[in-house]
């Protein structure tokens, strides 16, 4: 009896995913904004009363900025930060259909691509540091359609019919992907797209709790990935920091190269490294404070 009730959920799920992609995929962006936009002010109020959640929410924002802010500050960086998130949901169903890949182009704009054509002549493929700006799926959808060699390693999720999904959006979206599942097969495909001189892009600002090192981050530490730096170290390729906010317009910043030269001590060049990466995206989520996406344990140790 069990199969032929997952067969009925996995069927009543596609059903419905379907009919929320039809929608997002088709209808006006104002209409998408209005509706998003409408669910962000009914649910916010009762999400941030979840004690675990605005916890989550409040404290990373006060982790990260002390006193800096007054309790007003918090409270707006945390507000923008959700309907942003909301809103990312809406853009991602409609940019990343193929009939509006060309409205994504015209939305997105790139900054700074003589950093990566810079970046690219020395042969040893680019890293391309990222960050979570809630809009970050949006840079991976515009950086699909442009004409840099981009590349994204990626986990797809568990759930088979969402799983499918994922890797349909992906294809139609023209993402060329990753998947880390595997992770010898992802390593080498890795190692094989900067061969190929690729931009292979990491997002690096998760807490990693397996293998992570403590490294600061605003002035705390926080477990941090070592791969970036390590992969940087082992093959030459540069690391460009490339993020994304929705200040002025949407746009796609490259900046220049993070500069380091190894002292031949290995862990101490990973360390170092690390901490330079952690400041790359410091300085940026300063800037643009409510579009980093705060809800992660990210100095849980």
């Amino acid at each position: 009896m069990k199969l032929p009730l997952k067969r009925f959920r996995h069927a009543i799920g596609g059903v419905v995913i379907a009919l929320v992609q039809f929608f997002f995929v088709t209808a006006p962006l104002f209409l998408i904004h209005f509706i998003t936009d409408t669910l962000f002010f009914i649910t916010y109020p009762i999400f941030v009363r979840i004690p675990s959640l605005r916890k989550q929410l409040m404290g990373n924002i006060r982790t990260a900025f002390g006193d800096e802010m007054s309790n007003d500050e918090v409270n707006s960086i945390a507000k923008n930060c959700i309907k942003g998130l909301f809103r990312m949901s809406g853009d991602i169903f409609h940019y990343g259909w193929p009939k509006n890949h060309g409205k994504l182009k015209e939305l997105v704009t790139i900054s700074g691509r003589e950093h990566i054509e810079e970046a690219l002549k020395e042969g040893k493929g680019i890293i391309g540091l990222g960050s979570h700006m809630v809009d970050f799926i949006l840079l991976t959808l515009r950086l699909a359609q442009s004409d840099l060699p981009f590349i994204v390693p990626t986990k797809a999720p568990r759930n088979e019919l969402l799983r499918n999904k994922y890797i349909e959006w992906w294809a139609v979206g023209n993402v060329k992907y990753i998947d880390v599942d595997n992770r010898e097969k992802a390593r080498k495909e890795i190692l094989d797209s900067l061969n190929d001189n690729m931009i292979v892009y990491l997002i690096a600002d998760e807490r990693k709790k397996r293998d992570g090192i403590p490294v600061p981050f605003f002035g705390k530490p926080a477990l941090t990935a070592k791969g970036p730096a390590l992969l940087s170290l082992t093959t030459g390729a540069p690391i460009v920091p490339i993020y994304i906010n929705h200040s002025n317009g949407y746009t796609i910043e490259i900046l220049p190269k993070i500069e380091f030269k190894p002292s031949g001590d290995d862990k101490k060049d990973i360390f170092d490294l690390t901490v330079k990466i952690n400041k790359s995206i410091e300085d940026y989520i300063r800037k643009y404070p409510d579009q980093w996406i705060w809800l992660t344990p990210r100095w849980k140790m």
